[in-house]
């Protein structure tokens, strides 16, 4: 793994002290590339000028974490899909197992070992 410059380094141990956040798991040119963004955004040096202002600024903090990690909460936040989950496809999928059908196998490549052996539905 690519090593992260100490001024970005220093961010992201910011935003761990202050939310907890841990992106040790991600690529440093990802983080570099979004976090980049932002100091554009807001006409700023570096990432050192970056950060006295996501200090002076607490509010940056979530500016900053919705840019860098993926948005998925709209997803469960919407009753549609969540109705139409419960009313319509969960059943139909019960029911279908429930004659004896096996599980879905996904929707990965066809020879990935789930598709070439869909998993029994449990008795």
């Amino acid at each position: 793994m690519p090593e992260i410059p100490s001024s970005l380094k220093s961010i992201l141990d910011y935003l761990m002290e202050k939310r907890g956040f841990d992106f040790s798991g991600y690529h440093p040119a990802m983080l570099a590339r979004r976090i980049g963004n932002r100091v554009t955004a807001l006409n700023g040096k570096d990432f050192k000028d970056y950060l006295i202002h996501v200090k002076d600024n607490p509010a940056e903090i979530d500016r900053l974490l919705d840019v860098i990690t993926i948005n998925v909460s709209r997803f469960f936040r919407d009753t549609l899909t969540f109705e139409l989950l419960a009313d319509r496809i969960l059943p139909a999928l019960v029911l279908e197992k429930a004659a004896g059908g096996t599980l879905p196998s996904g929707s990965g490549p066809r020879d990935a070992p789930w598709a070439r052996n869909p998993i029994p539905w449990p008795s």
